[in-house]
């Protein structure tokens, strides 16, 4: 909840910004969540709303926020990759999930992953497109009069250049969350 609560907290301190949030689609449907936002913020999720859609630039949003990465379906990428034969060589990664608890401790979600590179490299490959195409999604080039933000906040390396990367908060810092 570490990066929910820094895009609350940060949507309250800039009041003058129409915030977007895309990530998660169980995220997005949880009310829980979304009502810990200002009503009229906008929100997507990683898969439906990241290419090929006016939602954002529509809704007028100035900042948009992505929280986590878009994570490709690995099966469907395989029959992509013309590995629909089986032998993805499947291995199965623990990965840390959702901020140190008090005593140190974290969570871990068990994530489907693959041994083969050329699976891998297809994986990446799909993921840095999307995060690509999300940047586009404000459409800044039509409105060249006005500023945009882009906040992309997870741990993973991004496929194109940023102007600032800033740590969110100590607690964040121990768990190598960055924005």
């Amino acid at each position: 909840m570490g990066q929910f609560n820094w895009a609350v907290t940060y949507q309250k301190e800039h009041p003058d910004e129409k915030v977007g949030v895309i990530t998660y689609k169980s995220l997005v449907e949880d009310d829980s969540i979304r009502s810990l936002f200002d009503p009229d913020t906008t929100f997507g999720y990683w898969w439906n709303d990241d290419r090929a859609t006016n939602t954002f630039y529509d809704a007028g949003v100035t900042t948009l926020i992505c929280i986590g990465v878009p994570i490709p379906n690995l099966s469907a990428t395989a029959a992509e990759v013309e590995k629909g034969n089986g032998d993805i060589r499947t291995v199965y990664v623990a990965r840390p999930y959702g901020p140190r608890k008090e005593d140190g401790t974290r969570d871990f979600i068990i994530c489907k992953d693959t041994e083969d590179p050329i699976l891998r490299h297809a994986l990446w490959y799909k993921r840095s497109a999307t995060m690509i195409q999300t940047a586009g999604r404000l459409r800044s080039i039509q409105q060249p009069d006005k500023q945009f933000k882009l906040i992309m906040m997870d741990n993973v390396p991004l496929p194109f250049e940023v102007d600032t990367m800033i740590e969110v908060s100590e607690k964040d810092k121990q768990d190598n969350q960055r924005v």
